[in-house]
């Protein structure tokens, strides 16, 4: 596994608990009968899922897990909760060196961001771009991706 700092760390503490405290399982539809708020919740649980199976090795797992959250936010009609699990899946795949699906998670994630207009959602996925970039050995589109990264950050 890959860390990346303090905010990683304190990441993955709040997936992790969160998969502790609501499995995928026992997630039903809220009290309101707001079918598409349970579809988020359990596509937040299965995110939280994914990252307590990337730490523990489980890597095949975590991106099952990552895929059926895609799912369940896209029958939710969430395109932030979808570019969240795309940007989630392209951390993964760059993490197990696989490049060009990591590529596309990011380019996915960046289109629904722009698309929503969530400004942290594009700066995320082109901050994996960059990462993927960085990996390439492309250093000078590695820059350009954090820069543009860092300034929807700052907005």
């Amino acid at each position: 596994m890959i860390v990346c700092g303090i905010g990683f760390i304190s990441c993955a503490v709040w997936y992790y608990t969160r998969s502790i405290e609501a499995p995928s399982q026992s997630v039903e539809p809220s009290k309101n009968g707001s079918e598409k708020e349970a579809l988020r919740k359990r596509g937040a649980t299965r995110i939280a899922d994914a990252k307590r199976l990337n730490f523990a090795g489980q890597n095949d797992q975590a991106r099952a897990a990552l895929y059926d959250a895609r799912s369940l936010y896209k029958q939710a009609s969430d395109p932030l909760g979808e570019a969240n699990t795309l940007c989630a899946l392209g951390d993964l795949e760059l993490e197990l060196g696989r490049a060009d699906q990591a590529h596309a998670a990011y380019n996915d994630a960046l289109i629904l961001s722009k698309q929503v207009g969530n400004l942290v959602g594009e700066a995320n996925a082109l901050r994996g771009l960059g990462d993927f970039e960085r990996l390439l050995g492309r250093a000078d589109q590695a820059r350009a991706a954090y820069s543009d990264a860092r300034s929807l950050y700052k907005r």
